[in-house]
């Protein structure tokens, strides 16, 4: 009879704590998410009240970041990007092959300027070497990207296909 009662006792107990752990809500923790969420919402409101409007109208002139349409024809502007990759890569990457893709590809006002290109580096020169690239104050922006670890040594293969662009108002 003893064993029973204290099997039912151990299975109240067993019940009761995973009541108190898992089922019943936490009203402490409800609480302090609904003062986290209403501080939050007060203080975008403080920063929205302070947010100027006629700074949001950031106009970006596209034709800086981009290859003249008049001052460079097609093969003209390939030429200055395969330039600026090997200056922004000088003394941190080997080149080993830079591809002029076959057609470019018009839109409406542009035209995509594709590069293939493999160097071999380490990952600190190539980081070095995308910051040069930045720096020109063009556009470019990696399509493909592969790199592999180059055996006993501690440098990778990169291949990557650059685009830059060219914009076609009044090309020449």
């Amino acid at each position: 009879m003893n064993q029973q009662k204290l099997l039912i006792l151990l299975f109240a107990f067993v019940v009761f704590v995973n009541y108190e752990n898992y089922v019943k809500p936490n009203i402490q923790k409800m609480y302090s998410s609904i003062d986290l969420l209403e501080h939050r919402i007060t203080q975008e409101k403080l920063n929205s009240k302070d947010v100027n409007t006629e700074d949001l109208n950031i106009s970006i002139n596209y034709s800086d970041m981009m290859y003249d349409g008049r001052k460079y024809t097609y093969s003209q502007a390939m030429g200055k990007f395969q330039e600026d990759i090997t200056t922004a890569t000088k003394d941190l990457c080997s080149i080993e092959r830079i591809v002029w893709a076959q057609v470019s590809t018009k839109e409406a006002w542009y035209e995509k300027l594709r590069m293939n290109v493999v160097l071999a580096c380490t990952p600190q020169a190539l980081h070095e070497a995308a910051s040069n690239l930045k720096l020109n104050g063009k556009l470019y922006y990696a399509e493909n990207f592969l790199a592999l670890k180059l055996q006993r040594k501690s440098s990778l293969k990169v291949k990557i296909q650059l685009v830059a662009f060219r914009n076609l108002d009044e090309i020449k």
